[in-house]
């Protein structure tokens, strides 16, 4: 809508780009009110055995704490059963292995950011830490908040990225301790259908 005429353009050039030009500008107060970090955590080897890269708090992280927030993109569970014959590598379990889900759903729900590199941890698991972190829907995306009460048709009608998840600490943690969840299937009290 901005590329209607020339002065569209004009207006996207004076404030430095697109994003510029769309977004209101928020107060710093505004900030503080409504505003989260998103850079608590990096990536680097995991510290559990075989698993790969792991999400790591950058700095002292309180319980109760959003260390991050991801939009995820819902995908129905029939995607694992299709036979991706020209993709060299095993993409149904790299796709599998980055969803949330209830191992009785029939929708998975895919990150689209670091939240994809922090690793699930139970105590069930020999030798392994307990859990530092939970993952749950997000209380403060009203999007997501009115998907969950809707038919499950209405979250699979969605083009874009439909929904947002929240790992929060569970405990303080501490600087560069590896961010574990417990169990994924805990996100979801009942199954979505």
């Amino acid at each position: 809508f901005f590329f209607q005429d020339m002065q569209g353009v004009e207006l996207v050039i004076a404030r430095n780009g697109t994003a510029r030009a769309t977004v209101e500008a928020r107060s710093l107060d505004w900030f503080q009110d409504n505003g989260f970090c998103l850079d608590h955590i990096y990536v680097k080897d995991s510290t559990i055995h075989q698993a790969g890269k792991g999400a790591f708090s950058r700095r002292n992280v309180k319980k109760g704490t959003v260390i991050n927030s991801s939009p995820v993109v819902a995908a129905s569970r029939s995607l694992m059963e299709l036979n991706y014959t020209k993709i060299p590598i095993n993409s149904k379990k790299i796709m599998f292995n980055y969803h949330f889900g209830h191992k009785n759903s029939s929708i998975l729900f895919l990150p689209l950011s670091q939240m994809i590199a922090i690793n699930h941890n139970s105590n069930r698991i020999a030798g392994g830490k307990a859990p530092n972190a939970r993952v749950e829907f997000s209380n403060r995306d009203p999007k997501t908040r009115f998907l969950l009460e809707r038919p499950l048709d209405d979250i699979y009608a969605e083009k874009y990225s439909c929904m947002v998840l929240d790992v929060v600490a569970t405990r303080d943690i501490e600087p560069d301790e590896e961010v574990r969840c417990f169990d994924i299937f805990q996100l979801f009290q009942r199954p979505i259908a």
